[in-house]
């Protein structure tokens, strides 16, 4: 039942975005960390599983990142939580919906897991100019992360999706 319900709304959407123009083409941008650092260096990445639901629940959706093509084009994907930014790397991948996220480190622990960030996720489309705050918590354990998504990727998934 939930898949057909997931279903009807993506065809809502599809056909939406056909007499808007397009339909939504997502990229997960690397986040922004305090610090300089990213996920791929040790820090916990936030939307790593919505984007793993977006994937398989949404492939005709889902743009995947890639780096290595950007950096041929001279644009450095990194430490984005900047609308202004996404156009050309939409240009590039062939996106039109950017969802990022910002980290800010509010304390430092000795054991991986348990830094604590002031978190914020949105989405940004460059289509309409609109964009939505998915996400905002304060305090919060980078192993903890994993439970801001859990349990409402679908509703994550549409609030992407309107924007």
């Amino acid at each position: 039942m939930k898949k057909i319900v997931i279903l009807i709304f993506l065809f809502t959407c599809w056909a939406h975005a056909a007499v808007a123009g397009s339909i939504p083409k997502i990229v997960f941008l690397p986040e922004d960390v305090s610090g300089g650092y990213d996920h791929r260096g040790g820090t916990p990445q936030l939307l790593e599983k919505l984007e793993e639901y977006v994937a398989s629940h949404a492939p005709q959706n889902h743009v995947m990142m890639d780096i290595h093509k950007l950096l041929k084009k001279d644009i450095r994907p990194y430490y984005i939580y900047n609308k202004k930014y996404c156009k050309p790397i939409g240009t590039v991948l062939g996106a039109n919906v950017f969802v990022m996220a910002r980290l800010v480190l509010v304390k430092q622990a000795v054991r991986y897991g348990e830094d604590q960030y002031d978190i914020q996720a949105k989405a940004f489309s460059s289509e309409t100019g609109r964009e939505i705050e998915l996400l905002r918590s304060k305090n919060v354990r980078g192993a903890d992360f994993v439970t801001l998504i859990e349990g409402r990727e679908n509703d994550l998934l549409k609030k992407i999706l309107t924007v």
